[in-house]
């Protein structure tokens, strides 16, 4: 799927070169893509109203590309704190306890 999009972003920029692809919608993916042995595949690319650029994988996927000059600024930070009573998934898991959580379950390892 990921070079489906890809194959879509690079369509769209050569609709309107010098735009970042911001975003997608309206994917289709319709059906597979080989990658071996490779394939001739039908491109087009039609522009669309708002920085839009509507992209057709020959009869692969469809996929509507959104462009702009640069990417939006990020949305403001929310008022609430985040909290989490689980670790991070990159984090190690904690050598005793429970993480600094409350709760009824065992921890994991444990044998209660």
């Amino acid at each position: 799927m990921t070079t489906l999009l890809e194959l879509a972003a690079e369509a769209a920029h050569e609709v309107c070169p010098g735009l970042t692809v911001t975003g997608y919608s309206d994917v289709r993916a319709l059906r597979w893509l080989p990658v071996a042995p490779p394939v001739d595949l039908t491109v087009t690319a039609t522009p669309a109203d708002g920085g839009r650029v509507r992209v057709s994988l020959g009869g692969h996927a469809t996929v509507t590309v959104h462009l702009a000059a640069h990417h939006p600024p990020p949305p403001p930070p929310g008022p609430t704190a985040l909290t989490s009573c689980g670790r991070r998934p990159s984090a190690p898991p904690p050598s005793t306890g429970t993480g600094g959580c409350s709760t009824d379950r065992p921890s994991p390892g444990s044998t209660r």
